[in-house]
């Protein structure tokens, strides 16, 4: 490939694939288009590349068969039918393989509108110690709302532990969480990271005691007496009544998430497409 510094309008061009591959993900993907010039149907243009407004900046442009050859080696991947290149626009990948392709501003807008519903499911099932789905969850949320420091937290919360009821040592703990922190240090809200992180594990380990079988009413009368980690008896029934009302949450949740995805189906069906030959 060549590197020239180039400036090409949006209106040259039109999206054959994007320079990645997958058999199946279980997250939504922003993934890079591989343009190709409409006037210049054998050339096209590559990663990495800035995008601002209806401008193509910097790209690598190289024949089409190059693109053909890295498709060949799951590098990127085709589409099934070319897409007309929008201004100020974004691609994605659904859980689904499905693509995703349009204004930033709708797209990010589904996007976030699905994140806050996988949110709070994933709320719900670490309020109830699922955390293994809770971890779900949050990793959809977190991958389709990326400046979000809650879907972020709620995922480091249920990965640490989902991997500590799995019997990891803390130092792998310690590192997959760092991976988090990592990801959420650009955020304006950062610094609260640990502070929050504490309060998430903090919360689900009551909730854990509150669930456990040693629980008896001579044990909750004094919870001074022997453990101090002992709940008291009204802390027991705050933390049930929590409980029910995520129960109730959970089964809404569950509702409007069928409702809102039917409907955000119908916004996007005109911008979806199969990818052609790339199903895991």
């Amino acid at each position: 490939m060549t590197h020239d510094p180039l400036v090409i309008p949006v209106e040259r061009l039109e999206i054959v694939g994007y320079a990645d591959a997958f058999d199946a993900i279980t997250v939504p993907r922003r993934v890079p288009p591989v343009f190709r010039f409409t006037d210049l149907r054998e050339s096209c243009v590559f990663p990495p590349y800035r995008l601002v407004s209806r401008w193509v900046l910097d790209g690598a442009v190289a024949p089409l068969t190059d693109f053909q050859g890295m498709v060949a080696q799951r590098r990127a991947t085709t589409l099934s039918t070319p897409l007309k290149a929008e201004p100020d626009a974004v691609l994605w990948i659904d859980e689904h393989l499905n693509v995703h392709y349009g204004p930033k501003d709708r797209e990010n807008d589904a996007l976030r509108s699905k994140a806050l519903l996988q949110v709070k499911l994933a709320e719900v099932e670490y309020l109830q110690s699922n955390y293994s789905t809770a971890l779900q969850h949050a990793r959809w949320a977190s991958a389709a709302a990326e400046d979000s420091l809650y879907a972020i937290l709620m995922e480091a919360a249920s990965l640490k532990r989902h991997l500590r009821s799995k019997g990891s040592s803390e130092d792998e703990i310690d590192a997959a969480v760092s991976v988090l922190r990592d990801q959420a240090q650009d955020l304006p809200d950062a610094w609260r990271f640990d502070q929050e992180l504490q309060k998430l594990l903090e919360e689900a380990k009551l909730l854990e005691k509150a669930g456990s079988k040693d629980y008896s009413p001579s044990k909750l009368a004094d919870p001074s007496e022997t453990d101090p980690s002992i709940l008291t008896v009204a802390d027991l029934d705050t933390l049930e009544r929590t409980r029910e009302e995520n129960k109730v949450l959970k089964r809404q949740m569950q509702i409007i998430q069928s409702v809102s995805t039917h409907t955000l189906d119908q916004v996007n069906i005109s911008s979806r497409i199969d990818v052609g030959s790339k199903r895991g």
